[in-house]
């Protein structure tokens, strides 16, 4: 008989969030099976350190370092990827790269670099704001692949999209760094963005419906001058942004440029001290 035995698993992560899983073995499970694949986990091999090196490592036998700069336990050592923080996305290794270099070039000059965030956002001409067509059409496709029989070795399973499939896959990006931006000042409720709303992620709603405070309910009459029969008339605009895609039929149909787009950057710039 095939089976593979389970056993309950009470947390995955540490308070550090690191992969430090604690076992419940009052669970257990047997699942009957034709066939069991062993899928082996992988970590780096920090075998070359030595104590001499002055390294320190986890628990979990990867490089300790500080998170901000990726510095080690050693002067003018730095680490990242799977071998400071266990496995992760290629996407994470790379800033760490990136955020490596920018800590050895400080650490060569002899300075201390603090990060200094600004916001830039910039508003779209709403006539000139315009997606692919059929963006929100375009199914997912996976990179293809070689065949099964061909997978030997260190052979690359997923081959490149061709240029068209690339392209056609990039068009589907919804774009996050645009928003949606609404100026109630301007609305005068016609409720046009909510009718054109593809995804029906807008809704024009009373205030009182709200689930507010009173103390902001009572701020938001303050601020309109609203009170008596005059606050039934105060509304809100509700967007569910995990639904939006960045069509910009909304802004379009705005008649009073209430609601626009606008693209979001935050720029690093160096800072010492």
């Amino acid at each position: 008989m095939r089976a593979i035995d389970l056993i309950g698993v009470q947390r995955t992560y540490d308070e550090e969030g690191r992969f430090n899983p604690v076992l419940e073995p009052a669970i257990e499970e047997r699942l009957e099976a034709d066939t069991v694949i062993l899928a082996i986990g992988q970590q780096a091999d920090v075998a070359f350190l030595k104590p001499e090196d002055g390294i320190q490592l986890t628990p979990q036998f990867t490089i300790k370092v500080d998170r901000n700069t990726l510095a080690t336990s050693a002067p003018g050592v730095y680490a990242g990827g799977d071998a400071a923080f266990g496995p992760r996305n290629i996407i994470d290794a790379i800033a760490n790269g990136k955020r490596a270099a920018l800590s050895i070039d400080n650490y060569l000059r002899g300075v201390k670099e603090q990060a200094d965030f600004r916001l830039s956002v910039t508003k779209i001409p709403t006539r000139s704001y315009a997606m692919p067509e059929d963006f929100d059409h375009f199914d997912r496709q996976a990179p293809p692949t070689i065949d099964l029989n061909r997978r030997t070795g260190i052979s690359e399973v997923e081959s490149s999209y061709s240029e068209t499939e690339a392209k056609r896959q990039a068009e589907r990006c919804l774009q996050c760094h645009v928003q949606t931006i609404y100026d109630p000042e301007k609305c005068v409720l016609c409720n046009r963005c909510v009718d054109i709303c593809p995804e029906y992620c807008l809704r024009l709603v009373p205030v009182d419906e709200l689930e507010l405070d009173p103390e902001d309910s009572l701020r938001a009459h303050e601020f309109y001058g609203l009170g008596g029969a005059d606050a039934r008339g105060l509304s809100a605009m509700i967007k569910d942004d995990e639904k939006c895609i960045r069509c910009g039929l909304c802004a379009i149909r705005c008649p009073t440029d209430a609601m626009t787009m606008e693209v979001f950057f935050y720029e690093e710039h160096e800072a010492i001290s």
